[in-house]
């Protein structure tokens, strides 16, 4: 992806990722708190293929295990946010 867009385009998208990231990633914590397993499963997905087509293959590997299992509690909720925080910038 990077070979294919300019540096100016490739920020863009970062940063329109870093947006969409925080506000999917909330609703994943919301949703699990909330015991809403249809919701969680849903975000979960969707944040997972932006991860993984941006090639954020840890981020996507802990988002593919909630989606797997939208019922269990969140584990490590803080290192999900830092993992993806890391792999923003």
């Amino acid at each position: 992806l990077a070979l294919a867009l300019n540096q100016g385009d490739l920020l863009k998208i970062v940063e329109e990722f870093e947006i969409h990231a925080r506000i999917e990633l909330e609703n994943i914590f919301r949703y699990s708190m909330a015991k809403d397993s249809n919701q969680v499963k849903v975000y979960a997905h969707r944040l997972k293929g932006t991860a993984t087509n941006l090639g954020l293959i840890r981020v996507a590997e802990k988002l593919k295990t909630i989606e797997k299992d939208p019922n269990a509690p969140i584990a490590n909720a803080n290192e999900l946010s830092h993992d993806l925080e890391q792999s923003i910038q």
